[in-house]
């Protein structure tokens, strides 16, 4: 297992967290479990097709049915608030089935620091252990995002495509997204989706629009995707795009 984030966490700013799992000879049921300081509060992004959860500083994925040699690829988001200690940790265990017998695999606590400076690092670290092992749209305040969305305002009839900054399960400030990935607080909306508080940037009238856009904002490539509305209700991008054929 590989587990990646940055080296020094700051308070107040959202932390992504990665992690490469290679199933090895487990096939079958299979399950992530981690243990995290209670104060940090944990958002899921992407649970490899998994059963997401996470309760009192503990978190959970299950998967029902890997393969052997499956390669699995976890992505989910740290939020420190108030956070006293100088280093927290990270404890990770997988088990599962191999041949029909129970397995199961701890790897070391990772550990990161805690630290009060205002300046984030790009600073890497990785821990290498056994591979084997429906509410409306919030508006946003001012403004348009670029010169050709001047006319797109929320709540615009018809279809338009954004893009999805984030889902979380707990609430989170816009403040902090839109620094995390250097954008205007005021031009970032939320709504409820599947039971996540989803964030979205940007008004687009076609797909291609919104590709264009990303290209010029490296800071988001593989953080984000573009997704697709019919007034303010979220439909899937394959439907968007035949609509707009349609007229």
């Amino acid at each position: 297992m590989r587990i990646s984030l940055l080296a020094e966490a700051i308070p107040g700013e959202i932390i992504p967290i990665r992690i490469s799992i290679y199933s090895g000879n487990m096939n079958g049921r299979m399950n992530l479990s981690q243990t995290l300081p209670e104060s940090i509060i944990v958002n899921e992004q992407n649970s490899a097709g998994g059963l997401f959860s996470y309760s009192e500083g503990t978190l959970q994925i299950q998967w029902l049915d890997v393969n052997p040699h499956d390669s699995l690829f976890v992505e989910y988001s740290l939020f420190i608030n108030n956070y006293s200690d100088k280093f927290a940790s990270i404890n990770s265990q997988i088990s599962g089935y191999e041949n029909g017998i129970s397995k199961q695999i701890e790897f070391n606590d990772f550990k990161f620091e805690i630290s009060d400076s205002k300046q984030s690092t790009s600073n890497v670290t990785k821990n290498q252990s056994n591979k084997t092992p429906k509410s409306p749209l919030k508006p946003a305040k001012s403004g348009s995002l670029n010169p050709a969305e001047s006319n797109r305002n929320p709540g615009t009839a018809g279809i338009h495509f954004s893009i999805q900054l984030g889902a979380f399960r707990n609430a989170i400030e816009p403040a902090a997204l839109a620094k995390q990935y250097n954008l205007k607080t005021d031009s970032i909306r939320t709504s409820v989706h599947k039971g996540l508080n989803k964030f979205y940037y940007g008004y687009f009238t076609s797909k291609e629009e919104a590709t264009e856009w990303l290209q010029k904002h490296p800071q988001l490539t593989g953080k984000t995707f573009i997704v697709a509305f019919n007034e303010d209700e979220r439909i899937e991008l394959d439907e968007a795009i035949e609509k707009l054929k349609e007229k």
